[in-house]
């Protein structure tokens, strides 16, 4: 288990990650510790970083640092679908999610 953990703003989900024979997934908690699900996520590298909820809790994002992609995930009916992967600069540093769905990402060079 790695230590990237992340809370759901508007729900009850701690998610964090989990890296055996060679799959990463996504794990789901409940605040109490049960387990409440799980996705393999479709991505080459196995190290995650930067898990973050949207502010309205609609999107799940990480950074793969091996692929250099911020990937990009929605619920619908409890299954997890990638929507997006953006690959970033080699630069890049962190990212944090504004208002509406918008994105900033910061870079060595700034924003």
């Amino acid at each position: 288990m790695t230590p990237e953990v992340c809370y759901q703003p508007n729900g009850s989900l701690i998610v964090g990650v989990e890296t055996a024979d060679e799959k990463t997934s996504i794990i789901f908690w409940e605040k109490i510790g049960l387990r409440h699900g799980e996705f393999q996520a479709s991505i080459g590298g196995r190290s995650i970083k930067n898990l973050a909820f949207s502010r309205d809790s609609q999107i799940l994002s990480f950074y793969e640092c091996e692929t250099r992609h911020l990937y990009f995930y929605v619920r619908s009916n409890y299954h997890w679908y990638q929507k997006y992967a953006i690959p970033v600069e080699a630069g890049f540093q962190a990212y944090a999610w504004g208002e509406k769905h918008d994105v900033f990402i910061l870079n060595s060079n700034g924003l």
